[in-house]
């Protein structure tokens, strides 16, 4: 991974990305993180934006 990307990706972001690209749903993060599935989606959200994202792909 880009190492300016892992300095803009908070340390949640860093942990959620690897599943993301994994294909786990964000209902799926959420359990395993103790989070909210909302939660999960801002950060998705976010990530999305700090990476020049516009949609993923399943």
């Amino acid at each position: 991974m880009d190492e300016r990307l892992g300095q803009s990706l908070t340390k949640v972001e860093m942990r959620i990305l690897p599943l993301i690209l994994a294909g786990q749903s964000s209902k799926d993060i959420a359990n395993e993180l103790f989070r909210s599935s909302r939660t999960i989606e801002l950060h998705r959200q976010h990530i999305m934006r700090k990476v020049g994202v516009k949609m993923w792909l399943n």
